[in-house]
């Protein structure tokens, strides 16, 4: 979907360990999470992330109040997602 809109990929992981290994080292301009990997939580990798200062947002199936408590106002989008709306997502994370 993210090439659909004109996105490039930079980096996916499918478990934790990776995912907070590009979250310290990968060159990206936002990075979208999904809120679990397996059984783990992605907070530590949004931690790092916006402790680099770069943009972030999750995509899950949780509502806000499912996120942990330092991002529950953090952007999100419900699962399942419309191209439509991660494309408006992505915009409004570029202009942040």
């Amino acid at each position: 979907m993210l090439e659909e809109l004109g996105d490039k990929v930079i980096a996916e992981a499918g478990t934790l360990k990776e995912a907070i290994e590009v979250a310290r080292v990968a060159d990206f301009d936002l990075a979208i999470l999904d809120l679990r990997l397996a059984d783990e939580t992605t907070e530590l990798v949004a931690e790092i992330t916006r402790g680099r200062g770069l943009q972030f947002f999750f995509l899950t199936g949780h509502t806000s109040d499912g996120l942990p408590g330092g991002f529950r106002n953090a952007p999100r989008l419900e699962k399942p997602v419309l191209c439509s709306a991660l494309a408006e997502m992505i915009e409004n994370c570029a202009r942040s």
